[in-house]
């Protein structure tokens, strides 16, 4: 099947704004919120913006050892889900 250039022309437009919404909606990840995908990582935590309030709660969460083995086992959502 052999495309006109006008219909590759309008399939490569419709990519580029896939590609503008997309980076629009979900923009790149700032290293300094990495530690939300990893909030026990010592590396992350470091690298955070945090205020005090906020490391000394993450410091409670990180020396909760059945909250890390259970983040270990689980994906990202299975483990947001715990109650």
């Amino acid at each position: 099947m052999v495309l006109s250039q006008d219909i590759k022309k309008q399939v490569i437009q419709h990519l580029n704004g896939l590609i503008a919404a997309f980076e629009k909606y979900f923009p790149k990840c700032r290293k300094e919120d990495h530690w939300i995908t990893f909030p026990v990582s010592e590396n992350y935590f470091k690298s955070s913006v945090l205020s005090v309030q906020e490391k000394e709660k993450l410091i409670e969460l990180k020396t909760d050892y059945s909250l890390e083995a259970a983040f270990e086992k689980k994906s990202i959502i299975a483990f947001s889900e715990r109650s």
